[in-house]
């Protein structure tokens, strides 16, 4: 079966830690991201419950030149600071604890991040956002264009919350067009 979302979920029922992060293939973690990691979950552990402790790096950089990605990336940054909403390709990370009682990654075959994000955002707890800058690949905005790339993002989460199945927008996010009878 596939899917990330089944993948991520599988990998963390495997692990045997209670941290827990997901990191995309097509992304890279800071130098020194193992201490800061176990540094801030150390000092939230005192200040949270375990079930409360998750997070993301704060920011994002796209590996490819261009000025609107750097308008990208700042309004990544700004979005993950002011409406707590870090994506999958900002490496989450939760404590066992946290990511079970959100129950964790959904077997669905898209949005798995933005859905687990969600149902914690939902839980009223906001993310540990950790200092410093994840590095993803830039081909998809470089093949497709940065703006068509964007609208295209913003139109799936929309359809999100609008019940379009994450299997449709999968499709169209990789083919171009949703299926038909693409409502859930």
């Amino acid at each position: 079966e596939r899917g990330r979302g089944l993948q991520q979920d599988v990998g963390s029922k495997a692990a045997s830690g209670d941290l827990i992060l997901f990191l995309h293939a097509d992304s890279e973690l800071p130098e020194g991201y193992d201490a800061l990691l176990h540094d801030t979950v150390r000092k939230a552990s005192r200040e949270r419950q375990r079930s409360e402790v998750w997070g993301a790096f704060a920011e994002l950089r796209i590996r490819s030149k261009g000025p609107l990605l750097r308008v990208v990336e700042f309004g990544v940054k700004q979005r993950t600071k002011l409406l707590h909403k870090p994506y999958g390709d900002q490496c989450l990370f939760f404590h066992r604890d946290a990511y079970e009682s959100c129950g964790g990654f959904k077997r669905v075959p898209f949005m798995e991040d933005y859905d687990v994000v969600h149902r914690q955002r939902r839980r009223g707890i906001p993310p540990i956002l950790l200092d410093g800058r994840v590095t993803t690949s830039g081909r998809r905005w470089k093949e497709r264009g940065v703006l068509p790339v964007f609208l295209l993002n913003q139109a799936l989460i929309l359809s999100w919350h609008l019940g379009i199945s994450p299997q449709a927008l999968k499709e169209l996010y990789y083919k171009g067009k949703p299926p038909k009878g693409a409502c859930r």
